[in-house]
């Protein structure tokens, strides 16, 4: 790698070595979306919207999030649908109040998503929990807060929502 960026700082063209390290850096694994991450975009696509642009943008981003080497060590279902909802929630039809759900979140962590849907009320808010609920998402209403801040910063870095001011979010570590 350091090679690679050694010739890329000296505005060279990459040697046939360099471009054969790069292609190994990469695992193809990680860009694959599984058939369970499948059926959760499916089903949360509601919330992301129906434009074609829109619909490749979150796959798109998706695509990098989950192909981070931060994400590599998730290995449960419900952390993808984290990801999913929060990518969701800052692309989506609802961008203009993901911000408004994930300071509550921060706020009060110890707190599930329909409880935070629930006390900031209004009929955005009571469209994502039907939506969630008529999906089958009832782990994710159940979750806690704390589940998706600890995924927020990250999340928010490959959505390109950036708002005037910035969300101090705690970053989840790996051990």
């Amino acid at each position: 790698m350091l090679k690679i960026l050694r010739v890329l700082n000296q505005n060279q063209e990459p040697d046939q070595s360099s471009v054969q390290e790069m292609k190994q850096e990469v695992p193809p694994e990680g860009l694959k979306i599984t058939s369970t991450e499948r059926e959760y975009i499916k089903k949360i696509s509601p919330l992301i919207g129906s434009t074609p642009r829109t619909i490749k943008r979150f796959i798109n981003i998706y695509r990098l999030i989950r192909a981070h080497q931060d994400l590599s060590g998730i290995d449960e279902d419900k952390e993808y649908l984290i990801v999913i909802f929060i990518l969701a929630m800052h692309l989506g039809v609802c961008k203009e109040k993901a911000d408004d759900l994930f300071y509550k979140m921060r706020e009060i962590t110890g707190s599930t998503l329909i409880y935070i849907l629930d006390l900031l009320g209004g009929d955005v808010f009571e469209d994502i929990r039907d939506h969630l609920k008529s999906a089958g998402f009832q782990d994710l209403l159940n979750a806690e807060a704390g589940a998706f801040v600890e995924y927020l910063s990250f999340v928010r870095r490959f959505s390109f929502n950036a708002i005037d001011e910035p969300i101090p979010m705690i970053q989840k570590t790996r051990n």
